[in-house]
């Protein structure tokens, strides 16, 4: 096999070795749904969950949740990511920016998204502004924080390299600068998004949205334990699926990119 078809074998049985990984996961769901008990208050068999989603499903609850959730969900990871990449940048370019928004950012970061709930809602309401801000402030740190350190260890030579061939600055900075940026860029947007869609669902739960989360939180106080599995289910379902969404396109943007 030449060095060229290495690669695309690799891609091929990835996929396998994922459906691999999803057995165990399996096997638990069919022994859950052999042994358990549709009487169950709490551990309801799987397939009590299907029908309570189509339950949700037909009273129109379920379709306007999701997309609640995605819509608070997307948008909240663009701004943070438009917002990160600028303050990276200004603060891993410039020590002057550093020492003069370092303190301020720093305090911000370590207040727990949770207790800015009360505060956002009363400026802005329950509404999905108010969603998105507190998904922002959660999940931009560590796009930040990466585009920072990733712009302070890009190499002198290369920087060097762009003077001697006679760049301006911006050409400097769009064919030398960002390029080294990326891979670290991608790596803050895949912990931004774990911490988003946890963040998304508790900002419903506290009762900023009307997502995934709050209808999780008003199931499980109708004591309706089949349904809470089976959004719990759907959730995974979408963090799974936008995993491999994410390895996709971080292997199309990195295929080109020195390792």
């Amino acid at each position: 096999m030449t060095t060229t078809t290495l690669p695309r074998a690799r891609q091929v049985l990835r996929g396998p070795k994922v459906l691999l990984g999803l057995l165990p996961l399996l096997i638990g769901l069919v022994l859950w749904q052999i042994l358990g008990d549709e009487r169950s208050l709490s551990f309801p068999p799987p397939s009590t969950w299907l029908d309570s989603l189509r339950s949700l499903h037909n009273q129109s609850l379920l379709i306007g949740a999701i997309r609640m959730t995605l819509k608070t969900f997307a948008l909240s990871l663009v701004v943070a990511t438009v917002v990160g990449v600028l303050l990276g940048v200004l603060i891993g370019g410039s020590a002057r920016a550093d020492r003069a928004l370092g303190p301020l950012l720093e305090l911000i970061r370590v207040i727990p998204p949770p207790a800015l709930v009360p505060i956002i809602a009363v400026l802005l309401g329950p509404s999905t502004s108010s969603g998105v801000t507190i998904v922002t402030l959660a999940i931009v740190w560590p796009i930040l924080l990466s585009t920072a350190t990733s712009l302070r260890e890009v190499p002198a030579v290369r920087r060097d390299a762009a003077v001697s061939m006679g760049l301006s600055r911006i050409d400097t900075f769009v064919k030398v600068v960002a390029p080294s940026l990326i891979p670290g860029v991608l790596v803050g947007i895949r912990v931004a998004i774990s911490v988003s869609l946890v963040v998304t669902l508790l900002a419903d739960i506290l009762g900023v949205g009307q997502g995934l989360g709050a209808l999780i939180s008003e199931r499980q106080q109708s004591l309706d334990a089949p349904a809470v599995w089976g959004l719990l289910l759907l959730i995974g379902i979408f963090g799974f699926a936008l995993n491999g969404l994410l390895n996709m396109i971080e292997r199309r943007m990195l295929r080109n990119h020195p390792s």
